[in-house]
């Protein structure tokens, strides 16, 4: 259980990470795109900069779904934990004697 709440912690820092540079990457192909006296054109060096962001925004989108699957799995697994303890507690829980 501690290893995937040190995944989930990995991941939510991984994504935090990301969205600084999506940011830088957004701001320098909206300066590109209005600078004064430039031409209606698209270059490499713009072309590059969509390409970069749209494969950061994929990045951000897989890394939100493992997120969300660990924390679901993280769930399920603390409910069947509860569970069983409380079925301990019970009595309910069949004790194999071998």
């Amino acid at each position: 259980m501690e290893m995937l709440g040190n995944e989930i912690t990995q991941l939510e820092a991984t994504l935090m990470s990301k969205i600084g540079v999506v940011k830088c990457v957004e701001t320098r192909l909206e300066n590109r795109i209005y600078r004064p006296g430039s031409e209606f054109c698209k270059d490499d060096v713009e072309l590059g900069l969509k390409k970069e962001a749209l494969q950061l925004k994929k990045t951000e989108e897989n890394l939100i779904k493992m997120i969300e699957h660990a924390k679901y799995v993280s769930y399920i697994a603390n409910y069947y934990m509860h569970s069983i303890r409380w079925e301990k507690v019970r009595g309910d829980f069949p004790i194999r004697r071998h």
